[in-house]
């Protein structure tokens, strides 16, 4: 259950390394600019960077407060997933014209962001479905 808090805590820490970025392309910093030329997309990386953040560690704290530990592969795949689905914003941010590429990159990209996307989903609800029925 540890691995949930240090998860959040990395969401957390990438989450203020780009906003911080964010206010260098704010003050016009070129190096900056250049690096991220999908600034809409460093912003959707920011924000989905703190909304993993803030599920993590809610997951954690009512799991803990509920004594309840549930299978490791429920934690791999949301301590996967909060970290991997931002991080198709962050690299759209680098490199915009990602949704571009022609096959087999441009199915090696979708079949990566679904895989996340699976992870994620299975992550939270399997842990929203033990907090229910622990309760019921």
């Amino acid at each position: 259950m540890s691995l949930l808090l240090i998860t959040g805590a990395i969401t957390l820490f990438l989450a203020i390394i780009i906003g911080w970025f964010m206010v260098l392309i704010g003050l016009k910093v070129k190096v900056v600019n250049s690096m991220f030329p999908g600034y809409r997309s460093l912003i959707k990386a920011h924000v989905d960077y703190l909304i993993m953040t803030v599920l993590t560690f809610t997951v954690y704290l009512v799991l803990s407060h509920l004594n309840l530990g549930p299978p490791k592969l429920t934690i791999a795949a949301i301590c996967i997933g909060s970290l991997l689905n931002p991080f198709f914003f962050l690299l759209m941010a680098i490199k915009p014209d990602l949704d571009q590429l022609k096959p087999p990159s441009s199915v090696i990209v979708q079949i990566s962001a679904l895989t996340s996307n699976a992870l994620t989903s299975y992550g939270y609800i399997y842990a929203l479905f033990v907090i229910i029925f622990s309760i019921l």
